[in-house]
């Protein structure tokens, strides 16, 4: 194998001159951290099906983003219920996501390379878009307590009165 370092010191450069390139975050519209993520990793990490075209390493990212961690394995399994629970409240369309007719086709043939699979996921790009910018757990959050902080100073309620049985 050949290593080339012009093209090496190429993109030592690039990623001191631009830090996104390297993490990808960005301040949102509101400020927040957030970076986009393409469809198919949001929906194999909100329904269990492996739908990303980069397999785990797609989930594991994601995960990592979004909690702040490493991205192993061993934290993707720790925190994957947090990051559904944050990615469905983010992107609300995740609950119009139709998968009756997936599941069969998935059992069959679960590879990123099945056309009938890649079909379905070209039409959910179609409806939903391609990528989808995604806050951090942190951020999450901090957001919501400030909209329960603003609900509440407007006399709209309280959160914690909202789970009482009163």
């Amino acid at each position: 194998m050949t290593y080339d370092s012009y093209e090496a010191a190429d993109g030592a450069a690039a990623l001191q001159n631009e830090p996104d390139m390297l993490q990808g975050n960005t301040g949102g519209d509101n400020g927040l951290v957030s970076k986009y993520f393409h469809l198919n990793d949001i929906i194999s990490l909100s329904t269990g099906l492996m739908l990303a075209q980069e397999g785990s390493a797609a989930l594991h990212r994601l995960v990592a983003f979004v909690m702040d961690c490493d991205a192993t394995a061993a934290q993707t399994r720790a925190n994957i219920e947090t990051v559904k629970a944050c990615l469905e409240e983010q992107l609300p369309f995740l609950e119009d996501l139709k998968l009756g007719g997936v599941y069969p086709i998935y059992k069959i043939d679960p590879s990123p390379t099945n056309p009938y699979l890649r079909v379905w996921l070209e039409m959910q790009a179609l409806r939903f878009g391609d990528e989808h910018q995604i806050t951090t757990f942190a951020a999450w959050q901090a957001q919501k307590n400030q909209n329960g902080d603003a609900a509440a100073a407007n006399g709209n309620g309280c959160p914690a009165a909202k789970n009482s049985d009163y």
